[in-house]
Formats: C-alpha cells, sequence, structure tokens
C-alpha cells in the first residue's frame, strides 16, 4: 500500500502518528507532501501542478489530506484533480470538527465534499449529516490517533511513571490559551483562567509559544518552557498531571486527546461522551471518572486536577494503564481498517 500525506506545513500531531505506522511496516510506502510550504515559494498554480504529478509519479493508493492543507489550493482544482486522477481514494481527514464547519463553514464544505471519504473527529451525528447533506459521499467518526511511539515509551518506563512524591506539578503544552475569539466560547474554560485558579496551590508547567510568558507572568509557582518539540512529548509529560481541555467541548475528540492517554499521563479533561468510555472494568472507569469535569465548571476542573496531583500511588498507575489501554485501542491501524471499509461501501 502506498499514501500520499498531504500537510500544510508540518507532520507533528495526527499527521506524525499516520505516518509513523505507515513507516513501520516494511510493504508500505509513503511520501509527505507540505503543500503550504511549496506555495510560498511557488504560488498557486505550481503547487497544483507539483500535486498532480507527484500524484501521478508516485501513484498512491491513498490520498490523505489532513484539515487546512486541503485550502492551500482552490477547491475547483481539488475537484478538477479528483476527477482527472480518480484512481486513489481521496480521503479528507478533519481534525478540528466542528470548529472548521462553525467558522467558515461553506467554504469548508466546499472542498471536503470533494473527496471520496470524510473522516471527522465530532461523534455526533448531526455534524455527520451537516457534511452528507452538503454532498459529501461517504462519511465516519475516528478520533485523531496517537503515535505508537508514545505508547510504548510510557509502557518502557511503567515503573516510574508516576511520580510518588504529592503534590504532583501540573503540566500542559499548546499554541493557544483560547481565551480570546475565535477560539474562546462560552462553554470553553481558558488555560489563563485555569492557571490562575490553580497555581497558588500547586506548581504549573508550560509549553508553548512565547506569548505564554507575557500571559502568565503574574502567576505564582508558573514556569513557562517556550514550545516543546513533538517528538519530546512523551518524555516530558509521561505520568504527569496533565490538562487537555478542548476548543469545544460538547462535541469534538480534541487532538492532544489521545496523545494524552498514549503517554499514560493523568489528564484532566471535561467530562464527555467520548470520555466515558476510558476504563476496562468499573474500577478504572470510576477512578479516570475523578479526573474529568463538567463542561465549563472552574472549580470542577480545579478539584480534578488537585484530585490527580494529591492521588495514592497505586490508583494514579491504574489511571495511567487504562489511559494506555484506551489510546491503544484507537490506534491508527483500527483507523485506517474503518477507512478502508467505509472506501468499499
Amino acid at each position: 500500500m502506498k499514501a500520499l500525506f498531504v500537510t500544510k506545513v508540518a507532520t507533528d500531531q495526527c499527521v506524525f502518528a499516520l505516518v509513523e505506522a505507515f513507516a513501520r511496516q516494511a510493504h508500505r510506502d509513503f511520501f509527505v507532501l507540505p503543500l503550504w510550504r511549496f506555495k510560498e515559494s511557488l504560488g498557486s498554480d505550481l503547487t497544483c501542478e507539483y500535486l498532480r504529478r507527484t500524484i501521478r509519479g508516485f501513484s498512491p493508493d491513498l490520498v490523505i489530506v489532513v484539515n487546512f492543507a486541503a485550502t492551500v489550493i482552490p477547491a475547483e482544482e481539488w475537484k478538477d484533480l479528483i476527477h482527472t486522477l480518480s484512481s486513489p481514494d481521496y480521503i479528507f481527514v478533519a481534525v478540528d470538527d466542528p470548529f472548521i464547519l462553525e467558522t467558515r463553514k461553506e467554504f469548508h464544505l466546499s472542498y471536503a465534499t470533494q473527496f471520496d471519504l470524510v473522516v471527522t473527529c465530532d461523534p455526533r451525528g448531526v455534524i455527520k449529516q451537516e457534511y452528507l447533506d452538503a454532498g459529501a459521499k461517504r462519511v465516519i467518526f475516528f478520533p485523531p490517533p496517537a503515535p505508537l511511539s508514545f505508547i510504548e515509551y510510557a509502557e518502557k518506563k511503567s515503573h516510574f511513571r508516576v511520580s510518588k512524591v504529592t503534590p504532583r506539578p501540573l503540566y500542559l503544552y499548546g499554541t493557544n490559551t483560547y481565551s480570546r475569539p475565535p477560539y474562546s466560547s462560552p462553554q470553553t474554560l481558558s488555560r489563563v483562567q485555569i492557571c490562575k485558579a490553580i497555581s497558588e496551590e500547586i506548581r504549573v508547567n508550560l509549553y508553548g509559544p512565547d506569548s505564554f510568558t507575557s500571559e502568565f507572568a503574574e502567576l505564582p509557582q508558573v514556569t513557562t518552557h517556550g514550545f516543546l518539540p513533538y517528538k519530546n512529548i512523551p518524555r516530558t509529560v509521561a505520568g504527569k498531571v496533565l490538562l487537555t481541555p478542548s476548543v469545544r467541548p460538547t462535541a469534538n475528540v480534541p487532538a492532544r486527546f489521545l496523545e494524552a492517554c498514549a503517554c499514560g499521563a493523568l489528564m484532566v479533561t471535561e467530562l464527555s461522551e467520548f470520555s466515558r468510555r476510558i476504563g476496562r472494568d468499573d474500577e478504572e472507569k470510576n477512578l479516570v471518572r475523578q479526573l474529568f469535569y463538567e463542561i465549563g465548571s472552574l472549580e470542577g476542573c480545579k478539584q480534578a486536577i488537585l484530585t490527580a496531583s494529591k492521588m495514592e500511588y497505586k490508583d494514579a498507575m491504574k489511571i495511567s494503564g487504562a489511559l494506555l489501554a484506551f489510546a491503544r485501542e484507537w490506534n491508527f491501524e483500527r483507523m485506517l481498517g474503518e477507512m478502508q471499509a467505509a472506501l468499499r461501501h
């Protein structure tokens, strides 16, 4: 099997997991095309031609386009390209649903409906129906999978993955505080709100852009470390108390959700239909539930963080193991199988 991964600028988050899974299998071949980088240098017309020639020359079985990479070239170009180079299956992976539907809905749908399959991270039937009503051929739900290497690292460190020393500090990494529009919403707690509520009681380690330094400068016990390279995520947050809130907590499974699970982190996040699935038995489900809070509840979020920070070691290790098992369950091989099954129908 051969796959062409079309990205916007890089291979972090979801793309890293997909590429890594292909790289581990000798019978699979792949090529990564960061489309925006080419457009910056070549312009739109030459980028379209480069994409066409890459598909002709590489002859992939799958063309997997991740999120906003599709919008680098006009929707009509995709329509013509898919019509004239029809041998591969074209898959659109919408990592940021429903956010990309809410902010530029018609524009986004004009792209997504050109593809043979749309993979959305929003489990709600209403989102699937929006795609179908707009003309999408097939739509399935699958959350952004985590790299298998993250899981393997956490499992290898199983004997000292979680600190026995309490209170454990809070970790947070990302690119945005979600304090301002269009990222803020009445249901979204900003990172600044949460850190203000918790930083007087436990230490906080932040990884992100330079703006984090000024936004969190006045908070006690908060240390900013700059951007966290993607490959360093497991060694930095494995077994740590990790805040992983969603931009749209009523709907989507955020890209960092299964990343956190894969690191065996003590993940603090919103209680959702998807997060309720974690746990292999009632004991694990009840323990994990203590780290989840009701959507929009700052006090609930604070209590969940403190619970994770002060939890007994044996219980913390059970939670870490449950999250690792959940990440393995929602792996790329399963995603690939579900995509191929959908394409056959």
